[in-house]
């Protein structure tokens, strides 16, 4: 089964109207098992969670806006997939956050005004805001990906250059569109 996602805003009901903090259980989409989620050129705001994905799913995320959620994306147990050209910002805990055991491939996205990180492993490596398990199993590839400041991506340390770089006026461009 395939479920197609397209041009889309998804909100969840507590996210309306409210700037208070949403409990992650709240999901935009939440999607897992022996099948495949294809979400183009959506818009994911005020969510727990914009979109939680696990268990044998395959993912292609592309050209989407992930603004504003208590995590963007979640992705874990052995989801299989791809996210790609886009927007993630504004997010209270995690941009996109992963603990998984298989590959997920992540290229040409931009990370800008996340409150904790715009990327983050699920790793005790990352002892400043004490988020994460012990260790990571899964493999992240990709390049192309854009962030502000050394802050959006963790744990830096994980990461082949050619697979980030920096520009600090990521914010600020996004606000003149």
């Amino acid at each position: 089964m395939t479920l197609e996602v397209l041009d889309s805003h998804i909100t969840c009901y507590d996210g309306m109207d409210n700037e208070e903090y949403i409990e992650t259980r709240l999901a935009g989409i939440y999607a897992y098992g022996n099948a495949t989620l294809i979400a183009e050129n959506c818009v994911f705001e005020r969510n727990g969670v914009g979109i939680s994905l696990t268990n044998d799913l395959k993912y292609k995320i592309t050209g989407c806006t992930f603004k504003r959620n208590t995590v963007g994306v979640s992705l874990g147990g052995n989801a299989t997939g791809s996210l790609s050209e886009n927007v993630v910002t504004e997010n209270i805990e995690n941009g996109i956050l992963i603990n998984s055991s298989s590959e997920t491939r992540l290229e040409n996205n931009i990370f800008f005004g996340n409150i904790w990180h715009g990327l983050d492993l699920y790793l005790n490596r990352c002892t400043e805001c004490e988020c994460g398990g012990d260790e990571f199993n899964g493999t992240v590839v990709g390049s192309g990906n854009r962030f502000e400041s050394e802050d959006e991506i963790c744990p830096i340390d994980f990461w082949d250059e050619s697979f980030y770089s920096f520009d600090e006026n990521l914010g600020k461009l996004a606000d003149k569109e």
